[in-house]
């Protein structure tokens, strides 16, 4: 297990194209109403150096897409960090990505048999917060 917010050591590519993959997953567990979820992240890196990430909410035996984030390395966040990123506490579960002056946060809220997805967006020269956009109604 990787610990929070750490990255992951780079192994070997899994490919040698001109996007490599690096593993092993970054995950983040979280306990809440709806048992585990944890996020799976899986990060590649073009020829720039620029980072993309896919990332997966896994839980309730299903892993389930959420989103391609073009040029951010996403990791999970910690609960601690959750006010200063303007995450809810009632957030299950989190991850966050910087690069470049910009930014992705993204979190899952319970609902009644259900887990919203929400996306904010991030830019060094915005002066207010943005608000978060429902991404994805995960069943449960």
């Amino acid at each position: 297990m990787v610990p929070l917010c750490a990255h992951p050591q780079q192994a070997k590519p899994k490919s040698t194209s001109d996007q490599l993959t690096y593993g092993p997953w970054i995950e983040a567990k979280s306990t809440a109403n709806t048992g585990p979820f944890r996020w799976s992240i899986d990060v590649s890196h073009d020829k720039q150096g620029i980072p993309k990430s896919v990332l997966y909410l896994v839980g309730n035996q299903h892993r389930h897409f959420v989103a391609k984030v073009e040029g951010n390395e996403m990791k999970p966040m910690e609960r601690e960090l959750y006010s200063g990123w303007n995450v809810p506490a009632k957030a299950v579960t989190a991850c966050f990505g910087w690069f470049a002056g910009g930014g992705d946060v993204y979190y899952a809220i319970r609902r009644p048999r259900a887990l919203q997805i929400f996306h904010r967006g991030i830019d060094e020269s915005d002066r207010q917060v943005q608000r978060p956009d429902l991404v994805k109604t995960i069943k449960l």
